[in-house]
This record gives structure tokens, sequence and C-alpha cells, in this order.
């Protein structure tokens, strides 16, 4: 099951431009991960590699059907198909390496505590700073304390 996701990423990123966490959702220079030229030929190459083992799996099960013990069928579609779902995840390894290096992920602190501890974290290098507001708080309350927050991290950012 190691290889379950990068084999489940590989098909969702040939369909119908697939969920938010597909390579297709994401865009780098203005277009989907999917349309430049090198990571599609990858996700292509994983397409393949799919179907091969999804027909690999099909032609055992009919062996296995038949009654037949299908031992060399099953050896050879066991022995095919963790290949192929390594050369998915390897491929998506490089994907989403080659992603990770386009791209810098956005540091978030959820949950600050306090402004000084806002400011501690800005420095450190978050990108976001997540605060909570009490459900009973009023808006001009909470207003207030978003504004203390902000100027914090601004007094932070103008010092460097």
């Amino acid at each position: 099951m190691t290889c379950a996701l990068p084999a489940t990423w590989a098909q969702t990123a040939f369909t119908s431009r697939g969920p938010p966490t597909s390579s297709n959702a994401t865009e780098a220079f203005g277009k989907p991960l999917i349309d430049h030229e090198g990571v599609g030929f990858m996700l292509a190459e994983n397409m393949i590699d799919l179907k091969q083992a999804e027909l690999m799996i099909d032609w055992c099960a009919g062996v296995l059907d038949t009654g037949s013990l299908g031992t060399v069928e099953s050896s050879m579609a066991k022995v095919a198909v963790s290949e192929a779902l390594m050369r998915i995840a390897d491929r998506c390894v490089q994907v989403i390496t080659w992603w990770s290096e386009v791209f810098e992920i956005p540091c978030v602190a959820l949950d600050v505590a306090d402004t000084e501890h806002a400011r501690a974290l800005s420095a450190a290098g978050a990108d976001f700073i997540g605060i909570t507001i009490a459900a009973d708080q009023s808006a001009s309350e909470a207003a207030a304390r978003v504004r203390a927050y902000s100027e914090a991290v601004s007094a932070h950012e103008d010092a460097t």
C-alpha cells in the first residue's frame, strides 16, 4: 500500500483536472503543472505504468478464475506491478521535488498566544500568523486584537 498515494495521484492528474491536491490544480508560470512538458511526460509515463499494471492484474485474475494455480502468472504480476508502482512513486517524488524548488512553501503559525509570540514567530520566518478570537468577543474587541497582532508583526518587518 506504500505506492497507493502515487498511483492515485497519477490517476487523478489525468482525469478532468482533478482535486486541488493534484499537480494539475497548482499553477506554475501561469499554467497548471500538468501542462509543463516535463511534468506531463512523467505523469503520462505513470498512466502507462498504471494501465499496464491493471492489465497484468486482470490477466493474472483471469488465469486464476480458470481454476489454475497461476503460480507463474501471479509471480510475474507481483514483480511487474510492484516495479511499476515504484517507478510511479519515483516520478511523483521528482515532480514534488521540482514543485518544492519552484515554489516557496509558506510557514503558518497557528493559535499564537500573544503579540510578543507573534513578533518572535514573524522574526523566525512565519509568513502567516493565526490568532484565536473568542466566540464571545465583540467585533470591536476582535478587530482591536487583530490590529495589535498586525502592528506587532509590522514592527518586526519595519525593523528588518
